[in-house]
């Protein structure tokens, strides 16, 4: 739930965890029991995207292990991607196109471990090459 901050008519302010469905409704001020209301909060600012503030105040970045690289903010992150050829994954269509791309990696290697098996069988019980070839792709075809 977030924080409210609220101001009472002499100007006491004090602060509520609610939920968002009370955050319009008065609040009693603790020091004067008094009704307060909500006071609007300001807007967060940030240099250029968000969670890009990473280099001020100590903070010396992200270590990204896939990049093997730091960097302080998502261009900078984005600059070091193109300079190594790798392509962001929103760009190739996100969480959804990674599950479907391995999700056919597991079809593919279900596939491969299905003709292998099919084909050491049947040429273990004398079937020809090309015998074999032809029960293992139909039983590849089969997944």
């Amino acid at each position: 739930m977030p924080i409210y901050t609220y101001s009472c008519p002499n100007a006491h302010r004090h602060e509520r965890v609610r939920p968002m469905s009370a955050c319009d409704e008065p609040s009693i001020c603790p020091a004067c029991n008094e009704n307060a209301r909500p006071v609007p909060s300001l807007i967060a600012q940030t240099s250029l995207r968000w969670g890009d503030n990473t280099g001020r105040f100590g903070v010396n970045g992200f270590y990204d292990r896939g990049l093997g690289a730091t960097y302080h903010n998502t261009v900078e992150r984005d600059q070091i991607m193109k300079q190594k050829g790798l392509v962001p994954l929103d760009e190739i269509g996100g969480d959804a196109e990674l599950d479907r791309r391995i999700e056919k990696q597991k079809t593919d290697a279900k596939k491969a471990d299905a003709y292998t098996a099919t084909f050491t069988i049947a040429e273990a019980g004398g079937a020809s090459p090309f015998k074999a070839h032809e029960l293992a792709t139909a039983a590849s075809d089969n997944i």
